[in-house]
């Protein structure tokens, strides 16, 4: 069975967890200061912790249904970078 079946749904579970509980992981990690300076306007930390939790969601999505691939050296990869053409 392919690792991608096990750890994808996990990553989805996870990304939306963080998503859905910005508040208690913000609480736990503290404010981050590149994120209160750059993202103040529209929540700071908690627009952070929300953007990765979608990041995490989204790569977790797309590798579930093999658009994108995670190679052995340890890369996430889209469909035609990175590969040689065909002919």
């Amino acid at each position: 069975m392919p690792m991608r079946f096990i750890v994808a749904p996990i990553m989805i579970i996870v990304g939306f967890l963080v998503m859905k509980y910005t508040v208690g992981v913000t609480r736990t990690t503290g404010p981050i200061g590149f994120a209160e300076k750059y993202f103040s306007s529209f929540g700071g930390t908690y627009a952070w912790w929300r953007m990765v939790g979608f990041v995490i969601l989204l790569l977790g999505l797309l590798w579930l249904t093999g658009v994108v691939r995670y190679t052995s050296n340890t890369q996430f990869q889209l469909p035609g970078i990175g590969e040689q053409a065909e002919q």
